[in-house]
């Protein structure tokens, strides 16, 4: 398949499971361990992921914080 998605999960197994399953059906996985890391891959890395799977209270609070030095 050709749909990147990207799981932001500061849970270390939730996120490790989540991204076998994902792989395993087909889809190209990028793991987040929390909202700046979110952030660097959504913005400044080049890639683009047609999915984000995150918690919606923790993502939105770390994304409002978005300044303009967040790819160095």
């Amino acid at each position: 398949m050709d749909a990147r998605i990207l799981i932001v999960e500061d849970d270390q197994s939730i996120r490790e499971t989540t991204a076998i399953g994902l792989r395993q059906a087909g889809f190209t996985v990028a793991e987040a361990v929390d909202g700046h890391s979110c952030s660097y891959l959504v913005f400044c890395s080049g890639e683009e992921s047609q999915v984000v799977i995150a918690p919606v209270n923790h993502l939105t609070t770390k994304l409002s914080r978005l300044s303009a030095n967040i790819c160095t």
